[in-house]
């Protein structure tokens, strides 16, 4: 069984590997190396990561070539579904040089209830009442350290740390959103938390991830993966938000705004000091 040294919390690392396998912004980001994906395999460019950079994942080279194939993907598309509210997300991320763009769709399976589009800087949120997208460039010094995003995680870091155990499972069908194509499929174990189960499948050809089920009893997410026609570009027509508003402040599907957050000096001191049975000091009634 392909192991690699060091020890970690096996919940923590389902959550890292559910979110890192994907590629892009949880690799690595060495300036200047990032490949452009309409370059030929010949390219000079210096890859983010290579099979070397996974050596710790011992007796497995096909499991290597699929981590180094990841690391190395800049343009991917994930799709999930919540069988509690029956919402499919739909997440496209496209990497250009040092630039991170991204694409959210989430449905119901009737109709589209959220379209957001961040390019650099920007973000567009589309508002149905006028089919307009509301506009909004926030540069990132402007963003409060508490609503800032989290540091992007070193792939390799991640996968020479902890105890990562995998078991191959074969190969079989990769299913019908990869048609055509066949997968190994592998399973992480977990020592330390057996509830908690992962499986993923990356194809023969590119050994890119196809699907990845992970959690733990009824819990278990299932994330398909595609690479083909990613393009994200500017919305039209947009309009401004309003100055001293955020984008996020906006009601999903309606051009009003949801109200905010009350702040600490809006929210109402509750009495710590009142002490509900003093309240009523009478004698009870004798019937």
């Amino acid at each position: 069984m392909p192991t690699s040294k060091g020890s970690v919390n096996p919940v923590v690392i389902i959550v890292v590997l559910a979110i890192a396998a994907i590629g892009g912004y949880f690799f690595l980001s060495q300036k200047g190396s990032l490949p452009s994906p309409s370059l030929p395999s010949t390219s000079t460019l210096t890859p983010r990561a290579t099979e070397k950079d996974f050596e710790s994942i011992t007796e497995d080279p096909t499991l290597r070539k699929h981590f180094a194939a990841q690391a190395n993907k800049t343009d991917y598309r994930y799709k999930g579904t919540s069988p509690g509210s029956g919402l499919t997300t739909v997440n496209e991320v496209q990497i250009k040089g040092e630039s991170v763009n991204s694409k959210e769709i989430e449905s119901d399976g009737s109709k589209e209830k959220k379209h957001l589009i961040i390019l650099g800087d920007t973000t567009y949120l589309k508002d149905y009442s006028d089919n307009k997208w509301w506009k909004q460039t926030i540069k990132p010094e402007e963003i409060p350290d508490e609503e800032g995003a989290e540091e992007p995680k070193d792939f390799k870091e991640e996968y020479s740390q902890p105890d990562l155990q995998y078991k191959s499972l074969g190969k079989e069908d990769c299913g019908s959103h990869a048609s055509g194509l066949t997968c190994f499929k592998y399973e992480q174990i977990f020592p330390d938390s057996p509830e908690t189960k992962r499986f993923f499948w990356f194809d023969d050809k590119d050994y890119l991830l196809r699907k990845d089920q992970a959690g733990f009893g009824e819990f278990i997410a299932t994330i398909e993966y595609s690479y083909d026609n990613i393009n994200i570009t500017t919305p039209s027509p947009t309009k401004d938000v309003p100055e001293g508003r955020s984008i996020y402040e906006y009601s999903l599907g309606s051009d009003t705004m949801t109200p905010p957050s009350p702040t600490e000096n809006q929210i109402p001191e509750i009495p710590t000091d009142l002490n509900m049975g003093e309240q009523n000091t009478e004698e009870p009634l004798d019937y």
